[in-house]
């Protein structure tokens, strides 16, 4: 009930443009310091729930270093579960110059290249149902890069990454990965091992590619094999995405799941799937994304809708809906109906 106050208080309130509630710059140090809160209601296959979350972002360069801290409180509340938390979700140091970078830190850390599934995203990866993305959970890692520049190309770089696994009896997994680009297309080629269970490590090799024909379509794929206790996979995606008109976008992705069943990073049981995506501008400030996914050997559906309205430049109201089709024993047909409205604003 006090949740429920809360969100109507300040969707009622006159909202205004927000900034840094703290900026200093000088000749060698700049800092900002943002806030960003969050408030909503829902309803999970129908059990009320409310949720509180706070998001503090500071961050600061000096010449050619930068720091970041993130610090995240939550708070949910249901008939059935009662949540509280706060961790530190950012907190890395970071150098740059025209031919390094090295991040050493909690952070977030992404292969990704396709939307709806995306194997290549080891570390806390998004799943299906989340529809908001505008934050990646961090984890505890060393990320370099090197610009090969006239060795390889102009834009071609080279990068290693250590993640440190959250498991104490685990190894770090590294990924050693090498991106360029060749007139219009991004490709990106890695290899590495992943120690995410107690039971053996995951050698994988695999890449992506990115790439824009006839001005409004748009290719995108990635995918990786790997071999685990002398057994291989293969898992792969492959996207198109076409701006009908300035308002319109329809997307599509197959995924290939070759382990056909959950993975310590991909939560899925069948082995063929099918995302149908649409994304329509019905105002300036009125956006909505709908989503159709598909598991093709149980034939169950996951239906989604996200809609975006703009308060003002550091507000929004957001609207999630998520209605799963299919048997109660099949995949889809497990998951439950959600309906949630909530309130985000930048101070």
């Amino acid at each position: 009930m006090c949740n429920w106050f809360i969100f109507m208080s300040l969707l009622l309130a006159p909202i205004n443009a927000a900034y840094a509630f703290y900026a200093s710059e000088s000749d060698d140090l700049s800092q900002q310091a943002l806030g960003l809160f969050l408030t909503g209601v829902g309803s999970i296959d129908a059990v009320n729930t409310n949720f509180l979350s706070t998001r503090l972002m500071y961050d600061a360069d000096f010449n050619n270093w930068h720091l970041e801290y993130q610090q995240i409180w939550q708070q949910t509340h249901s008939k059935n579960n009662n949540t509280d938390q706060t961790q530190a979700d950012r907190l890395n140091i970071s150098f740059n110059n025209e031919q390094f970078y090295l991040k050493v830190g909690r952070q977030a850390v992404s292969l990704a290249t396709t939307f709806y599934f995306s194997p290549n995203d080891f570390f806390a990866p998004f799943t299906i149902q989340s529809l908001n993305r505008d934050f990646k959970q961090g984890v505890d890692a060393v990320y370099s890069e090197l610009q090969l520049g006239r060795f390889a190309g102009e834009l071609s770089t080279l990068s290693l990454i250590l993640v440190n696994n959250q498991g104490e009896n685990l190894n770090s997994s590294s990924i050693l990965r090498f991106e360029s680009t060749l007139d219009n297309i991004s490709w990106m080629m890695f290899m590495g091992e992943l120690n995410q269970t107690a039971f053996s490590s995951q050698q994988v090799f695999g890449g992506s590619l990115q790439a824009d024909l006839l001005d409004n379509l748009g290719i995108r794929a990635e995918g990786h094999r790997s071999k685990q206790a002398g057994q291989d996979t293969s898992e792969w995606v492959f996207g198109l995405e076409q701006r009908l008109n300035a308002d319109t976008t329809w997307s599509a992705e197959w995924f290939y799941h070759g382990a056909a069943a959950i993975t310590p990073h991909l939560p899925y049981a069948g082995k063929q799937y099918l995302a149908l995506g649409l994304n329509y501008q019905f105002t300036p400030l009125l956006l909505a994304n709908f989503s159709i996914v598909r598991n093709m050997d149980d034939q169950s559906q996951l239906n989604t809708a996200y809609i975006n309205y703009s308060l003002s430049d550091e507000s929004t109201v957001n609207l999630s809906v998520l209605l799963p089709n299919g048997k109660n024993t099949a995949e889809f047909g497990l998951y439950p109906k959600v309906y949630a409205l909530d309130f985000q604003i930048y101070f």
